[in-house]
């Protein structure tokens, strides 16, 4: 049973969730997935979480945080497998990493990576020295303190503005022009990243470097974009769903942790913003777009 957030990456014609189903079947046949169901609004996941207990399926897999939590607080005891872009143990999944204890378990893209933003947005583009993050604070004031040090170490100067609460948060770009930015680390936000596509191309009809968390923003016009493999948390995923079906208890299974990152280069964007992306940088890119 799947069930969670209705995304473009998670649907049944997504990506992602046919690359997880397609790994699950190959070793334990088309009943890994006998049934899905997609949450499509909020309000609705109390419901659907009632529904899915009914069917008794022997495993959940969850890719987001609340439709996990909506299922363990239906039945603490029913097998669940999520996927987390946040610290479980900060939203009741795990008691630790390394031994979660309850029902549940699964991976986490959650990983310090602010400071390896700075890096790699500077060795491409040297240029960038008045340095700005766009955080949601006080929630990520400490990554920001992290890639603000690092910054510092390498004589730049790296200051946050503040997204939260923003009536709308794409305003930013014109205090960064305001300020003189000529460069921009983008962590993710709920404010930006659902619109990381406008972001992007205000950023670009700006002419302002910036580098995104996730590698997959590059594919909404990002000009860097860097972060935990997309296609190997699904593998980890994947691979606990086939060992939970063989008997494992969930609970029993460590929260895994990004092992490896991926960088993204948009050159498409490179080339509207007439920048050009130096050799070494694109030699270190898993992936490269245009």
């Amino acid at each position: 049973m799947v069930f969670g957030g209705a995304t473009a990456q998670w649907k049944p014609d997504g990506a992602n969730f046919v690359a997880l189903a397609d790994r699950v079947t190959a070793v334990v046949g088309n009943a890994a997935f006998d049934s899905v169901l997609w949450v499509e609004s909020a309000s609705e996941r109390v419901a659907l979480a009632r529904q899915v207990v009914r069917q008794a399926p022997a495993v959940v897999v969850c890719p987001d945080v609340p439709s996990a939590q909506a299922i363990l607080a239906e039945r603490a005891n029913l097998p669940v497998l999520f996927r987390a872009h946040v610290d479980p143990r900060a939203y009741g999944l795990a008691a630790t990493l390394q031994r979660p204890g309850g029902a549940a378990s699964g991976v986490t893209t959650l990983v310090e990576v602010d400071a390896k933003l700075v890096e790699l947005l500077v060795d491409g583009f040297p240029q960038c020295r008045r340095l700005v993050y766009l955080g949601a604070m006080p929630d990520q004031r400490a990554s920001f303190e992290s890639a603000r040090r690092y910054a510092q170490a390498q004589g730049l100067r790296l200051v946050a503005l503040d997204v939260a609460g923003r009536a709308d948060p794409l305003d930013v770009v014109g205090a960064l022009l305001a300020r003189g930015t000529d460069g921009v680390v983008v962590p993710t936000t709920a404010e930006l990243w659902p619109r990381r596509r406008e972001l992007a191309q205000s950023l670009a009809r700006a002419r302002i470097p910036a580098i995104f968390e996730r590698a997959t923003a590059a594919d909404s016009g990002a000009l860097l974009a860097y972060g935990p493999d997309t296609a190997r948390s699904l593998e980890q995923l994947a691979d606990y769903v086939v060992r939970v079906l063989r008997g494992a208890r969930a609970g029993d299974l460590p929260v895994l942790v990004p092992d490896r990152f991926e960088l993204a280069i948009n050159l498409r964007t490179a080339v509207d913003m007439r920048l050009l992306v130096p050799r070494p940088l694109l030699r270190r890119a898993t992936r490269v777009l245009g």
